[in-house]
């Protein structure tokens, strides 16, 4: 069995994950597979060496694939940066229809009979749900193609809602919501962003432990002469003179010298470890005081700091029996959703005879489910 473990571009819910988690589960070949929504990552083991056939399932499914996780954030419509931009442009636009409508402005004049402020209300809420909100509706409508509804569907039908009846209602010369729209919007772009930050920050510690690992070593070549080379290109049992005050690049075996090592990066221990000829050091660990000459005895996934960045990643993959729970939950939360909005709907039309009225508690429905 081989295991492929590859960055998914695209997720807004837990019921994403579980989504995909499910169609990679139905490839054949596969014997395992787990998304983790926070680390957008995917763990999938199975008989393929080549992941082409997984790729090309997630893509049919609406998301994109990333096979490193630098920048992970950076080439994805839902980054944090890309989300400022158009939270910027949702609260400059939205604000001045909160305001107009929240405080009944009436902006002197009139076009075709209806107010400048219903008029400007309007063109600025289409701008912002079209806008900086037009990422809910495409992902809305590719689960629509699918026969399928996630959270984006949940926003995408109550903005759309209230703003396809406030256009109605304005010409009609009724009570409009252009407001609940936009500011729907904006909302939801903010609270995605801050779910951005805190997604960043759960991989922060796997980032740190890495940038603590050396990127050049005095290699000892033949005839005792000092070469700087990159540690990438040192191998088990190459000879290394490590200065003091210079990071250990790789684990190995002291074959000359003495000195004491700052090890609390491995230890949490503040005070240096006395090390002598055939004492065991660590990459990433300081040498303090005296010259070393180390012989390599392991690189790459085999060096204690590896083994620990390896560690991190592995209990940030795996899932608490509650986290389970909640992703069994999501799979089918939406739907549900769905189906009380439309009960809700009909429920408040054969009760009042108003369309509005019934309208408005739908899409109450439709967008206070929405966890963001």
């Amino acid at each position: 069995m081989t295991t492929h473990t590859f960055y998914i571009t695209g997720m807004h819910c837990a019921s994403c994950a579980v989504r995909i988690t499910g169609a990679l589960k139905e490839i054949e070949g596969v014997t395992d597979a787990n998304v983790n929504y926070a680390l957008a990552q995917a763990h999938v083991e199975s008989s393929h060496k080549n992941p082409q056939a997984f790729y090309d399932v997630i893509k049919a499914e609406g998301y994109g694939i990333r096979e490193k996780s630098n920048d992970a954030h950076e080439h994805n419509n839902d980054s944090p940066k890309s989300l400022k931009k158009e939270i910027a442009i949702a609260a400059i636009l939205t604000i001045p229809v909160f305001v107009i409508s929240m405080f009944k402005i009436e902006i002197p004049g009139s076009i075709m009979g209806i107010s400048l402020s219903h008029w400007i209300e309007a063109i600025l809420t289409t701008i912002v749900v079209f806008g900086p909100g037009i990422g809910f509706h495409t992902t809305a409508l590719k689960q629509l193609k699918k026969r399928r509804a996630n959270m984006d569907s949940l926003i995408s039908m109550g903005t759309l809602a209230a703003l396809t009846f406030s256009w109605w209602s304005m010409f009609a010369d009724g009570h409009v919501y252009f407001e609940t729209a936009a500011v729907i919007i904006t909302l939801i772009l903010i609270g995605r962003y801050m779910e951005q930050i805190s997604k960043g920050r759960a991989s922060e510690a796997i980032k740190k432990l890495l940038e603590l690992g050396v990127k050049e070593a005095h290699k000892i070549m033949k005839g005792g002469v000092l070469s700087n080379v990159p540690v990438d290109t040192l191998k088990v049992g190459d000879i290394v003179r490590v200065l003091p005050g210079e990071k250990i690049p790789l684990d190995g075996i002291i074959i000359h010298g003495n000195s004491s090592v700052d090890e609390s990066m491995l230890t949490g221990e503040s005070l240096p470890v006395k090390k002598e000829v055939d004492g065991e050091v660590f990459g990433a660990t300081v040498n303090q005081k005296g010259s070393l000459d180390i012989k390599i005895s392991a690189i790459g996934k085999d060096t204690a700091l590896a083994r620990i960045v390896k560690l991190v990643e592995d209990a940030q993959q795996q899932k608490a029996p509650m986290q389970k729970l909640v992703d069994i939950i999501a799979g089918i939360f939406v739907p549900i959703v769905i189906v009380i909005a439309m009960i809700t709907f009909a429920g408040w039309f054969f009760s009042t005879g108003s369309i509005e009225s019934a309208l408005i508690a739908a899409v109450a429905v439709l967008v206070i489910a929405c966890p963001c």
